[in-house]
Order: structure tokens, then C-alpha cells, then sequence
């Protein structure tokens, strides 16, 4: 066999093997990139400029807020807020837990003064009863008065209220106790008058029932209170990682529930890798927070829409992780590589091409 023949036999047995490896060898296809790493739910109890407490619970699975609630005060309360002292900072909780509860002075003031104003309904009802009335006609007489002065204070605040709800300043409850408390004084001076009329003419059966009218609608006015007072208890709705903060009088933060169960990576990943993603695929995340053992988990979702970062134009990849460091990890920046399976050598280097040929 000549030289000429052995080289052309080399040159073909040489190509074959390349054609080979390049055809059907499979090389793992990877895409990388930065990300960042959220809690999978995230619970906080804010502050805003306007006074009012909000209570919002986002998703950042799906990124998006599962409930939102919003507690109004009436402007002049003095109002403050206590921690559950059996609850540490950066202490797990239970979805239940209480975190802990509003003081509001006003709120409680109404509560002692309807329960004065009920003691002494009970009061005037046993006198009416006992028949123990000395001075009774000068007392029913002064108590009237009272009562009208007191209704005359009353409708003046009332007026104001009403100004205030047409302003939405005040919210439908407040504004509600303030009608039932103007109504209560005019019951009163009612009250106030049969009994004046009792003291004259010695008739008690209607005044009695006028007291017990009266007694049954401020109990409803306690009750209403008692509410409102018990809707300032702050429970947990998730479980999680407590994060307390001090900014309750100038606004902002007050308390926050990370969970510590899944972790969500969002990834910024270019608009022309986006072809070889799919939902499902295994991502890596490296980090030195999670004790030298990258953290695994699945793509979840990829956003259809694009945005521009560093000039390049990208889509956002949701990956959900898992936490078994049970640490809270909000907005961690981190290496994050996503496993797109195995392709041959030539469809490497096309992808690898068209990537040097897009930057």
C-alpha cells in the first residue's frame, strides 16, 4: 500500500471519528447567570403616611398579593403598638401566633364610658324599682338638664363627624358609633324627661322601659367596641421566620413573617437563551450562606415579558428552591445555573456561535 493510500485512509478514518464525536457524543448544555433569592411568602405590618396599619401577604411564587387590609384610626388617637414578649427577632412562628396588639386610647376611653354610662342606667332602673328616691324631683330635674346639655355637646360632634365621612377622613365604623352615640343622648334626655314626669305624676312603668331600651343599646354599643378593640390583635398568617421592627411612630415596617420553608429565585436570563428553558428544569444556586452545599430547585415559571438590563434585552426566570438552612434569605444576590440537558457537540458550538455573534 503506498503512502497516498494510507494517508487518505488516516484522513477519512479521522473524519468519521469527527463526524462521530460531533453527531453523537452529548455534551451537558447549561445556562447561567445572577439572581436573586427571596422567601417564598413574605407577611408585613406597615405603617403609611396617611396613619393607617396594613397588613399585606405576598406571594412571591406567583409574585402577587394574597390579601391586603387596611385599619383606619381616628386622627387625634394616641395609638401604639406592643410585641408578643414571648416572641424573639429572627424567631420561628406559627401561622396563629399572635405578634402582638394595638393600644388605642381613644377606643378604650369610649369602652369606659359606656360602661360608666351603663352602670348608671342599672343605677337610675334600681332606684325606680326600690322606690328610693329622695329629692327626686330636684335630681330628675338636674339629670334633665344634664341630658340636654350633654345631647347638645353630642350633635355638635356628630355634625362634625358627618363632615369628616363625606371627607373620607373617618371610616364607616367610626362614623357609625359616632350616629349610635348621638342617638344614645337623645334616648338619654327621652329618659331623662319620662323620668322628670315620673318624679311629678309617680308613674314608673314606662321609665323603667325606657332604662331597658336603653341599657340593651349601649350594651350593643360595648359590644361593637370590644370588636374593634379585639380586631387590634395582630396574628401571624403564615409560618416563618419573625422580623421586628421599631419604625411604628415615624411609619414604615413594624413586624414581618419571612417563611423559611421554600426559597424563589428570580433570574434575569437573554431574550435568546429563553428557547432552550422550560418549566421543570433543574437550577443550582451557590452561595456561601448555605454551608458550602449548593441549593436545588425547579424553573416554575418564565415571564413572557421582556426588559432591558445592562442593555440587553432579557426575561425573568422563577425558580423554586429548597430551604433546608431554614435561614431568611431576602432579596440575596447569587449564582444560579440552570440545566438544560445533554446536546451534541455541533448544536454546543451553534448555540455557543450564536451567542458570541448576539453580544
Amino acid at each position: 500500500m503506498n503512502e497516498k493510500l494510507k494517508l487518505w485512509l488516516i484522513g477519512v478514518a479521522v473524519t468519521i471519528m469527527a463526524a462521530f464525536v460531533l453527531l453523537y457524543i452529548s455534551v451537558p448544555y447549561t445556562v447561567s447567570g445572577n439572581g436573586v433569592v427571596l422567601p417564598a411568602a413574605e407577611w408585613s405590618l406597615t405603617r403609611n403616611d396617611g396613619g393607617a396599619v396594613v397588613s399585606s401577604l405576598r406571594s412571591n411564587v406567583s409574585n402577587s398579593i394574597k390579601s391586603y387590609s387596611s385599619t383606619e384610626f381616628q386622627r387625634g388617637d394616641h395609638l401604639s403598638f406592643t410585641f408578643n414578649g414571648k416572641i424573639d427577632k429572627n424567631e420561628k412562628v406559627r401561622a396563629g401566633d399572635t405578634i402582638g396588639h394595638f393600644d388605642s386610647h381613644l377606643e378604650q376611653y369610649k369602652l369606659m364610658e359606656l360602661k360608666r354610662e351603663k352602670a348608671e342606667l342599672k343605677r337610675q332602673r334600681n332606684v325606680l324599682i326600690t322606690g328610693d328616691t329622695p329629692h327626686r324631683i330636684e335630681a330628675a330635674k338636674e339629670a334633665l338638664e344634664l341630658a340636654r346639655l350633654q345631647l347638645e355637646t353630642e350633635e355638635r360632634q356628630f355634625e362634625r363627624s358627618e363632615q369628616l365621612y363625606s371627607e373620607d377622613v373617618i371610616s364607616d365604623r367610626d362614623f357609625e358609633m359616632a350616629q349610635n352615640s348621638f342617638q344614645t343622648k337623645k334616648r338619654d334626655v327621652l329618659i331623662a324627661e319620662a323620668n322628670y314626669r315620673e318624679a311629678l305624676s309617680g308613674s314608673k312603668k314606662e321609665e323603667v322601659d325606657l332604662i331597658d331600651t336603653a341599657i340593651d343599646a349601649v350594651d350593643k354599643q360595648i359590644n361593637s367596641v370590644k370588636e374593634r378593640l379585639d380586631a387590634f390583635v395582630v396574628t401571624s398568617p403564615l409560618t416563618g421566620t419573625f422580623i421586628e421592627d421599631l419604625a411604628f411612630e415615624q411609619g414604615g415596617l413594624i413586624a414581618g413573617v419571612a417563611s423559611i420553608d421554600s426559597m424563589v429565585l428570580m433570574m434575569p436570563v437573554e431574550v435568546g437563551e429563553i428557547q432552550f428553558l422550560n418549566e421543570g428544569m433543574t437550577v443550582d444556586v451557590a452561595h456561601s450562606l448555605f454551608k458550602g452545599a449548593p441549593v436545588s430547585g425547579r424553573v416554575i415559571n418564565i415571564d413572557k415579558s421582556v426588559q432591558t438590563l445592562d442593555q440587553r434585552q432579557t426575561v425573568f426566570v422563577t425558580a423554586l428552591l429548597e430551604n433546608h438552612n431554614d435561614i431568611v434569605l431576602s432579596n440575596l444576590k447569587v449564582r444560579a445555573t440552570i440545566s438544560c440537558g445533554e446536546i451534541t457537540i455541533v448544536e454546543y458550538l451553534k448555540r455557543l456561535t450564536r451567542k458570541i455573534y448576539q453580544s
